[in-house]
């Protein structure tokens, strides 16, 4: 899976991004979509309590792609949607 990012935000923002990012290579659709926010907190040895919500941005951000790639794949007809 190719992952690409262009967050807007501070700078634990653009980490969080890069991190998950990180985390999501070589994983397929469904395994992905199973990231935790902690999982990229853990990635970057920590991250501060009041950027927490950092995290949780980056993964959440991560499962509305995915689910708006499988609303796109299911539209267009496509059998290989979690590839």
């Amino acid at each position: 899976m190719d992952i690409q990012v262009l967050p807007h935000g501070c700078l634990y923002t653009l980490v969080c991004a890069s991190a998950m990012s990180e985390l999501a290579k070589g994983r397929d659709l469904d395994q992905a979509m199973e990231l935790e926010p902690h999982e990229v907190a853990e990635a970057l040895g920590g991250l501060p309590e009041d950027h927490l919500h950092c995290a949780r941005l980056a993964v959440n951000t991560l499962g509305e792609a995915i689910a708006d790639y499988y609303r796109r794949a299911s539209v267009s007809g496509s059998s290989n949607a979690a590839e």
